[in-house]
């Protein structure tokens, strides 16, 4: 298993309760996370990859919760809107992913290259989070499966970065509770 994470404390608590498992920090930001994934490609050929870090609900935050990417959409927020409209096709990419981690609830993963300051819409199967399209888009064909888990830190909207910051460091201790619980080898 190779986790993958924009931030290193995103995957910190699973890589201390996993310590054989590889890790690739690929950075922050829509071409951070491209640029890494293409860079890390020929490490990442026929791996199964974990995919884990924080995103955005679109309904109201209760509490962290964790999800599974089903798929990942690029769709930014001015598409969402009805502000834009795109030039190209993007895939809606279906992530092919490990029976253990069925048991977790699937959402679709909607990624931007930036934070939505408004809820454009309410959706509860939908999550938002900015690097996972850029990352999975230039290696999706090449690798054997893609275990996506998120955990929701806060509700999409105006005080989006204030609940992420208050949630975030407990998110990655949840997303190592979710992963020993099903019993990963």
């Amino acid at each position: 298993m190779v986790v993958v994470s924009a931030a290193r404390y995103e995957a910190e608590p699973l890589l201390a309760a996993f310590p054989g498992w590889q890790y690739i920090e690929f950075g922050v930001g829509v071409f951070a996370a491209s640029v890494a994934a293409v860079e890390n490609r020929h490490h990442l050929d026929g791996q199964d990859i974990l995919y884990v870090g924080s995103c955005g609900g679109f309904k109201p935050f209760t509490g962290i919760e964790v999800v599974r990417g089903e798929s990942i959409a690029w769709l930014p927020t001015c598409e969402r809107m009805s502000a834009s409209y795109t030039v190209a096709d993007t895939p809606v990419l279906a992530m092919p992913c490990r029976p253990e981690f069925r048991s977790v609830a699937g959402c679709r993963v909607i990624c931007a290259p930036n934070i939505s300051k408004r809820l454009t819409h309410q959706d509860e199967h939908q999550v938002e989070n900015i690097e996972a399209y850029a990352f999975f888009h230039p290696i999706h064909p090449h690798i054997r499966s893609a275990q996506i888990l998120l955990a929701i830190t806060n509700q999409v909207g105006e005080h989006a970065h204030q609940q992420w910051q208050a949630n975030y460091s407990q998110a990655a201790e949840q997303i190592q509770d979710v992963v020993k619980k099903l019993s990963i080898h």
